[in-house]
């Protein structure tokens, strides 16, 4: 595979596993907090695997988490209406969550 499509794939794997981690902390429908743990747990595993098979430049680090921030960001809005939350905030959670997968 390309460069360009590891990116897309990695970065829609990262994306799903932050919302896992996010949605939780600010749902109002308790009983889906088990699932997401979940899953949050089985998309972690998911990327770590998927970005141990590239050896990734600072530029490469720097589009997949431009276009996980976008993916999350989309995600919530369509996906999850209910969640609300600052913008601010919501980056600073991205970004706490990309430094553990993209050191």
């Amino acid at each position: 595979m390309g460069k360009n499509k590891d990116i897309e794939i990695a970065s829609n794997i990262l994306a799903q596993a932050i919302i896992h981690k996010i949605v939780p902390d600010y749902t109002n429908k308790p009983e889906s907090i088990e699932h997401m743990k979940k899953e949050q747990i089985e998309y972690k595993t998911q990327s770590f695997k998927t970005l141990a098979e590239r050896n990734w430049n600072e530029d490469g680090k720097k589009k997949i988490r431009e276009n996980v921030i976008e993916k999350v960001q989309n995600i919530l809005r369509l996906k999850y209406p209910d969640i609300i939350i600052d913008k601010e905030e919501l980056l600073e959670r991205i970004n706490i969550e990309l430094t553990e997968y993209l050191l």
